[in-house]
């Protein structure tokens, strides 16, 4: 299209409207670069590739148009999946916020190569002809996928990688969510530079204890940043107990955090850090605890395939409430569009077998926001004995005004050697329609099904000798915890756990 009819059609004359694309036929890059000047126009439908980011502050310089990223602000935009000169490219301011999480590059590599349509206002950026105020978003065929990091890559909260393993492996400072990082804390970083490493709790002459970060490796001897990983420690209970500033002691003490492996300080470091514990508190496997009787909607991990979800009757413009979330858990919510609609919904766990518990009690975490009034009229736990009335739990509950998730836990005495089902119940109504978020949920009690001595015969556990038979997939455990094999057994109690219980033996 020549350059003067585009400005025509962009622009307007003798008061033609700003022609602003459609989702359905939606501006190409091309368009708007032919135009030359912005059009100064909101609400511009515009579709390209996403092809790089500015990594900077100048369009000229900094435009980077292969991965890793730093800057998770904007992106570049292009006709072609392959362009990388600017001048065939539009500059994109992303906001903060749901649209910059799931667009930025620099968080998503997955993203570079895939077309979008983008609504968004046509204006200089950059100095540039450019997008900014990204309003909405659609991808053009299948989202993208992110390549799936096995968890032996990111370790778990039971088997946390060690500072080397989280080195070397994938790229320098490849962004990778759920993490689990254990290390010695050996300093911290002074300034913005970890050039500005400090070994040590103690800070240089004219200066003090930074307490945003901490230093982790994989001894206490270590002086050398290179074999370290920078941890950011976010405000709130996580800075409070791990910095060096107020914790000088914490110095040498062995620590493990949850959180996502991206660049800090210009290297491969630790962000949003939201769990950590100390050496000799690392929780026990609830796949290997026999006195657990049921845990789920693990993040990652479980999901939610083994619930059900009870929407109830949707109101006309909402099409569900209750949904997975990868990254927060079980989620509720009933607010679309900027409206508040009225629900009643539900989900339900499977039957949980508490015949063989005791003293069992129920722990999760939960987190909820953007409620209008109290929290408690809108959201409750209930459980049941299976198929049974509904019974109100006596729990804790959010504040209703944050995405910090609180831990709680609730009493099931009164349920033991029961079958029983779980349930989160959602309201919400014209004028109140929070999200509520569920996640990392455990049932467990004291087993109590005693030793089997198990004899020769067709039993799916049985003992031979000194060894124990077990179907495929079982693990054999010490009554201190410890793994062992099957065969050359000592003689005492073991704890076999199969693909569908747990059990007691004895090797005589």
């Amino acid at each position: 299209m020549k350059k003067s009819l585009l400005t025509m059609m962009l622009c307007g004359i003798a008061g033609m409207a700003f022609a602003a694309g459609t989702v359905e036929n939606p501006l190409s890059v091309d368009d708007l670069i032919e135009a030359g000047t912005p059009a100064e126009a909101t609400d511009v439908v515009v579709k390209g590739y996403i092809v790089g980011v500015v990594d900077g502050t100048s369009w000229e310089s900094d435009a980077r148009f292969q991965a890793p990223f730093t800057t998770t602000s904007n992106l570049i935009l292009a006709s072609s999946s392959t362009e990388t000169d600017i001048e065939y490219c539009l500059p994109v301011q992303l906001p903060s916020g749901e649209i910059r999480t799931a667009l930025s590059p620099s968080g998503h590599p997955e993203n570079l190569g895939h077309q979008v349509i983008l609504t968004a206002s046509n204006t200089k950026y950059f100095g540039v002809n450019g997008l900014k105020s990204v309003s909405a978003y659609e991808w053009v065929g299948d989202a993208p996928v992110a390549p799936e990091v096995p968890e032996e890559k990111r370790g778990t909260i039971y088997n946390p990688l060690n500072v080397a393993d989280y080195l070397t492996y994938g790229e320098d400072g490849a962004t990778v969510e759920n993490c689990w990082l254990e290390g010695v804390i050996v300093g911290y970083v002074d300034g913005k530079s970890i050039d500005g490493a400090v070994f040590g709790a103690t800070a240089p002459e004219g200066s003090e204890v930074s307490a945003t970060n901490i230093l982790i490796a994989g001894s206490a001897d270590v002086k050398d940043v290179a074999s370290c990983v920078a941890v950011q420690l976010p405000i709130g209970d996580v800075r409070s107990a791990l910095n060096l500033k107020d914790n000088p002691a914490n110095l040498g003490r062995t620590v493990a955090m949850h959180g996502v492996r991206e660049k800090y300080f210009g290297v491969t470091g630790l962000k949003s850090v939201d769990r950590y514990y100390w050496e000799g508190e690392k929780p026990v496997d609830p796949t290997t605890d026999p006195n657990v009787a049921y845990f789920g909607l693990t993040v990652p991990g479980t999901g939610c395939e083994d619930w059900t979800l009870n929407d109830g009757t949707l109101p006309e413009g909402l099409t569900y409430v209750w949904y997975w979330a990868e990254k927060y858990g079980l989620c509720a919510s009933a607010f679309k569009d900027e409206t508040c609609f009225t629900t009643d919904a539900w989900a339900m766990s499977p039957v949980i077998d508490l015949t063989n518990f005791e003293n069992v009690a129920l722990t999760f975490s939960q987190a909820a926001n953007k409620f209008i009034g109290a929290v408690a009229d809108q959201v409750s736990v209930m459980v049941r004995e299976a198929e049974g009335e509904w019974t109100k739990v006596d729990v804790e509950l959010p504040a209703g005004n944050s995405w910090t998730f609180i831990d709680s836990e609730a009493a099931l005495a009164d349920w033991s050697g029961k079958k029983i089902q779980l349930g989160f119940h959602y309201t919400s109504t014209a004028a109140s329609a929070g999200t509520w978020e569920i996640k990392n949920l455990k049932v467990k009690g004291t087993n109590i099904s005693g030793v089997e001595e198990v004899v020769f015969g067709e039993s799916e556990v049985r003992v031979e000798g000194s060894s124990i038979v077990a179907p495929a997939g079982s693990r054999v455990f010490s009554l201190n915890g410890s793994a062992v094999g099957t065969e050359n057994l000592a003689a005492g109690v073991y704890v076999v756990v199969t693909p569908s219980k747990a059990v007691k033996v004895m090797v005589r």
